[in-house]
């Protein structure tokens, strides 16, 4: 009988796992957003020779590089290995999930797993490209199934070891995970009872504090070695607190009914109403461990998504693995209660509230994906629609050696043409504006100057006083047909006549 439970176990997970990336797989073709281009441009340039924060602008920890690096390094530049990415950490999410729950009870654990096969590509919040959030749930996730299965037995140091490692990972991704290990620790401690254990509890912490510093500290070092570590220091510090602002303003905001629970969630209200309900009625009212681990969870997750204060959708992907892992947890709650049938009666809910969550997900998979590009990301969404339709023409009218810049920050023209940038200043906002912007713009003109751009885009921003407009005006020109480029400006090199090969590539195709 173990055996064939075993057995039905596997299969499940198996078919839940191929789910998931059926799933993903229907979104290969969407237009990324730039964060994801961002993560891939940049690791293609380490690929190349350059250095993050050195050569490569950017102010968020290197976990998302490495992993683009990573991979790239294995696989093909392109939209395939996105995919890899993120069909990967959503597949360890879901072995983390799953673990949560499995020595708890083993079908809520895949009830929990089958709810995250659903819900882990939801597009209305941006889960279905692989963004930081991805990386940080897959990590997070496994911390939480250590401290869950941590039996109070023993010295717990595999327990402490296994949570320190993942959550220090998960802080290379965004620093913010902080939040969660400090809920995680406070969790683990208040939720046991008696002296020794309570300083059992607080001997793991310690551990779990200890590797983060630690492997930060290899990091710093490595980055004073390679000499990087001053540009990390100001991007990493100054420029994360101007960009993030005051952290008590963004939480007194971020509780508004506006960003505590945007619109865009909707699809997963089914869950959030199976977890609350069950979280108010598991053990007739008690948490116990297991509901305090869970509750601290999800307060660890609303503090991490609004601190920052920017309140975007993808923020709100820390949210799916801890519903999945509650959603699971309340059948399991639910079945001492239940007098006839509890096991069927709790499957049968299951199947509700699963059934619920695909209703919702359905319509998605219906809408044409440029158009689900600009109903997710707006005004944004159009011009990553723009940069992947545009890039077969850039490669046509430059030659293979010639350089083409974007003022904005659409790092899908690089992405899909495949062509290097000649500068790694393609953040617009860095050099435009904040405390780098000085410094940045310098860098920006230098490298310029090293790798001339025969052709210019211009996204929609308006900087006529800064240096790199005036620097645009003495050098470059507009492209007489202003529409080929759009949305994006055109400006050629003077002395290059790129108007003529666009006719002559307009009149070739008639």
């Amino acid at each position: 009988m173990i055996k064939e439970d075993k057995l039905k176990t596997w299969i499940i997970f198996i078919l839940l796992a191929a789910a998931t990336g059926l799933i993903r797989y229907h979104f290969i073709e969407e237009p990324l957003e730039r964060d994801i281009t961002g993560y891939a441009i940049y690791a293609d340039e380490m690929l190349n020779g350059k250095y993050l924060y050195s050569n490569l602008t950017n102010h968020h920890p290197p976990g998302s590089f490495i992993t683009f690096y990573l991979f790239q390094s294995l696989f093909d530049y392109g939209p395939f290995t996105v995919f890899l990415i993120g069909i990967t950490f959503s597949l360890l999410t879901m072995v983390g999930i799953y673990a949560t729950l499995s020595r708890v009870d083993r079908s809520a654990a895949l009830w929990a797993a089958a709810f995250w096969a659903i819900i882990s590509c939801d597009p209305m919040i941006q889960a279905n490209q692989p963004n930081a959030e991805l990386f940080m749930n897959a990590y997070l996730a496994g911390a939480f199934a250590f401290l869950m299965r941590d039996s109070g037995k023993g010295s717990g140091l595999q327990t402490a070891i296994g949570a320190g490692v993942l959550i220090a990972v998960s802080s290379f991704y965004k620093p913010i995970t902080v939040v969660a290990a400090v809920f995680f620790s406070i969790g683990h401690f208040i939720s046991v009872s008696g002296a020794k254990q309570k300083i059992r509890a607080l001997k793991q912490v310690g551990v779990m504090a200890f590797i983060g510093f630690f492997l930060w500290g290899v990091a710093w070092g490595y980055f004073h070695f390679i000499g990087i570590f001053d540009d990390y220091w100001k991007f990493f510090f100054d420029y994360s607190q101007y960009y993030s602002g005051n952290f008590f303003v963004n939480l007194l905001e971020g509780f508004s009914p506006e960003f505590f629970i945007p619109k865009n969630m909707y699809a997963v209200i089914p869950l959030i109403m199976l977890s609350l309900i069950g979280i108010i009625f598991s053990s007739q009212g008690k948490l116990g461990r297991n509901g305090i681990l869970i509750s601290v969870y999800s307060l660890s997750v609303a503090f991490m998504i609004l601190l920052p204060g920017q309140f975007f959708f993808h923020y709100y992907q820390l949210w799916l693995p801890v519903l999945a892992i509650a959603g699971g947890y309340a059948l399991f709650s639910f079945r001492p209660q239940i007098k006839n049938y509890p096991e069927k009666t709790t499957h049968l809910l299951g199947g509700v509230f699963l059934g619920a969550l695909i209703f919702f997900q359905l319509p998605n998979l219906n809408i044409p994906l440029d158009e689900l590009a600009i109903k997710k990301y707006g005004r944004d969404g159009e011009n990553f629609v723009a940069s992947k339709k545009l890039a077969p023409l850039i490669n046509k009218i430059l030659a293979p050696e010639e350089y083409f810049f974007n003022i904005g920050m659409e790092n899908g023209l690089y992405f899909y043409s495949k062509r290097r940038p000649p500068s790694g200043q393609i953040w617009v906002y860095y050099y435009l504006d904040g405390p780098l912007s000085d410094l940045l713009t310098k860098r920006l003109q230098t490298d310029l100057k090293e790798n001339l751009p025969v052709l210019i885009l211009v996204t929609n921003y308006a900087f006529p006083k800064h240096p790199i407009w005036k620097w645009l005006l003495e050098h470059y020109r507009p492209l007489s047909d202003s529409k080929a480029f759009a949305p994006f400006h055109a400006y050629s090199l003077k002395g290059i006549d790129l108007d003529s090969r666009l006719k002559a590539l307009t009149d070739s195709s008639i």
